[in-house]
């Protein structure tokens, strides 16, 4: 049963819905069983009310009567008994469920027809839902018409989606007193065996991140006007930087292209500390509802890219996060196990609104063809399949990019296709340490201890380092702070290392940068050698109070009279291979002068 305070709140978002909507797909079908089966029900029914049930009128009354009929057991039990089983099947199914599919439909209506081709004139055929169904359910029901021209009606026929959803407020009232569904409670499973691909990034991170932030202060990683990261320069992060991946990333570089997303093109240096996981930290606190994560998240999805960040959903990602938090760290949660918990508590985790994502979006997928081969397809996305193709893919791309920072461990089913979308073989997941530590579900981290691949020496006496290790890697570490001279061995360049920096401020986060890059303490020359740059920058200061003008070297005349002119004499500070230096405190006073002597300074 509803508590009072759930009762109250319900009734609140059913008077949202006019009253005929209420009386339709409410109050009619429960009416009407009690009205047949009165005197069974008598005294319940007068329990809640002494009005005649068929004059009830106002909307109040009718609310006020839903909300208690459906919260009393016995009626809604003796209400669902009396369905016929095909009635009872949509029901509670339709309860747990966003919406029923064609083929969960099909299966319910073994023996009659959801749809047929009916002749509308002149013996054109077109795609409707049959009578009976069309009777009984056609007023929860959407068709989706397939993509295209179809001279072939049987093909159209076949191919037609077809959708049957509930009312929110139905699923709930149901929901108090329909058994639960498997997965409605969350149900630790043991560690995933060999059959799996595991993937253990938290032990990687530490290594990995100093590494990723270089490359990305650098300007290597492109992102768009929308600042959504590119494919194509993701991929090639992953590569350059050889970041652990999971999988094969021939189309789409999952890992890199998250943790490209995450940073965002907006990311400063001022907002990290010495510590990766500190770091991890902030970047998970950020505002997801200013930079939405669905557009490098759904990359099989086209037309995302078009929508402006005020037609998204706000704080999905900040509600999936906190059914994160609810999770015991360290143990194994199936992904099944994870979008029943939320689709059953009717958490709506969709990045877009329903009447956003129909006509305005297409997704990529493949079929398996006889053979065996992938067969590319694309299908506009609706109500009616945004299931498959934007909502359990948007809440399996948050395990990933919590997976990709070390925050949780994942297995993958490889003998799952991922034809849906790249994160279809997700079979579960569990929180690392590290995880638990962003999430806040623990005061303490300690990192994993870690081998760096490549080790850095730096000289106690000189800016020469050398290299141990992967030298590509080293390549990409150093490029930015110093030049190669041998195999192995590199020159700190001031050049390099202070291209980009415009003032004192600017070489101080260039400084912590290299330090994160390195991953390890400098000797004290190094030490000095850098505070010294900063040092440097305050000694040489332009000025800006001063306005320099050229006098033309064969104008003898003008030459005269700037040294002859006492007026002028008192306003020049100096005067040399013809230019002469005038303060913007007597400039003013310069050019009046000037023109008094018939010159008009441009």
């Amino acid at each position: 049963m509803m508590t009072t305070q759930e009762s109250q709140a319900l009734r609140a978002e059913l008077m949202k819905n006019n009253k005929d909507f209420i009386m339709k797909f409410f109050y009619s079908p429960i009416q009407k069983f009690l009205i047949r089966n009165y005197t069974e029900f008598e005294s319940r029914i007068l329990s809640y009310s002494k009005i005649d049930i068929r004059k009830i009128t106002t909307k109040e009354e009718i609310t006020d009567l839903v909300c208690l009929w459906y919260n009393d057991e016995e009626i809604v039990s003796g209400y669902l008994a009396d369905l016929p089983e095909t009635d009872r099947a949509v029901l509670s199914q339709a309860t747990w469920k966003q919406a029923l599919d064609r083929k969960e439909l099909e299966e319910i209506f073994v023996k009659t027809p959801l749809l047929h081709l009916a002749k509308l004139w002149s013996n054109y055929l077109v795609v409707q839902l049959t009578p009976e169904i069309k009777a009984r359910w056609g007023e929860y029901i959407t068709l989706y018409e397939p993509s295209g021209y179809y001279e072939d009606r049987q093909r159209e026929l076949r191919d037609t989606g077809v959708s049957l959803s509930l009312p929110l407020e139905l699923r709930k009232l149901l929901a108090i007193h329909l058994p639960k569904p498997e997965g409605y409670h969350i149900k630790p499973v043991p560690e995933p065996g060999k059959h799996f691909v595991t993937y253990l990034t938290e032990s990687i991170i530490t290594a990995e991140l100093p590494r990723i932030i270089s490359y990305h202060s650098q300007g290597n990683i492109k992102y768009s006007q929308k600042g959504n990261p590119n494919v194509a320069s993701a991929k090639k992060m992953s590569r350059s930087l050889k970041l652990a991946t999971f999988g094969p990333e021939d189309d789409t570089p999952v890992r890199s292209l998250l943790i490209a997303g995450l940073l965002s093109d907006d990311f400063k240096m001022k907002t990290i500390s010495q510590s990766s996981h500190e770091t991890i930290k902030t970047l998970f606190a950020r505002d997801f509802n200013r930079k939405q994560a669905a557009p490098y998240m759904l990359t099989h999805l086209k037309g995302l890219n078009y929508f402006q960040i005020s037609e998204y959903r706000p704080n999905t990602t900040a509600t999936i996060i906190e059914i994160f938090r609810k999770l015991v760290p360290g143990q194994w949660i199936t992904f099944d196990n994870l979008k029943s918990f939320i689709s059953s508590r009717f958490i709506n985790i969709s990045p877009l609104l329903d009447w956003q994502i129909r006509d305005r979006i297409d997704a990529e997928y493949a079929i398996i063809s006889n053979d065996g081969s992938l067969v590319q397809r694309t299908i506009s996305v609706n109500s009616g399949n945004a299931q498959p193709f934007v909502i359990l893919p948007y809440l399996a791309a948050h395990v990933y990019l919590l997976a990709s920072f070390g925050l949780m461990d994942i297995a993958l089913d490889p003998a799952l296709p991922n034809l849906q979308s790249t994160y279809q073989n997700l079979f579960a997941f569990r929180i690392t340490a590290l995880g638990a530590y962003v999430l806040g579900l623990s005061r303490q981290y300690t990192p994993v201890a870690t081998d760096f691949q490549t080790t850095l020496s730096f000289d106690e006496n000189s800016t020469f380092i050398r290299v141990e290790g992967d030298t590509v890697l080293a390549e990409i570490m150093l490029n930015n702070y110093a030049t190669k001279v041998s195999e192995n061995r590199y020159q700190f360049s001031p050049g390099k290392f202070l291209k980009e920096c415009k003032s004192t401020r600017d070489i101080q986060n260039k400084i912590i940068l290299f330090k994160q890059t390195i991953g390890q303490k400098l000797p004290v020359f190094w030490e000095n050698y850098l505070q010294e740059l900063v040092s440097n920058s305050k000694s040489i200061n332009s000025q800006s109070e001063i306005q320099v003008f050229t006098i033309p070297p064969d104008n003898k005349a003008l030459q005269r009279m700037i040294v002859q002119d006492e007026i002028l004499r008192k306003l020049v500070v100096k005067a040399e291979q013809y230019h002469i230096l005038i303060e913007n405190s007597k400039l003013t006073a310069f050019t009046s002068r000037m023109k008094e002597l018939g010159y008009v300074l441009n």
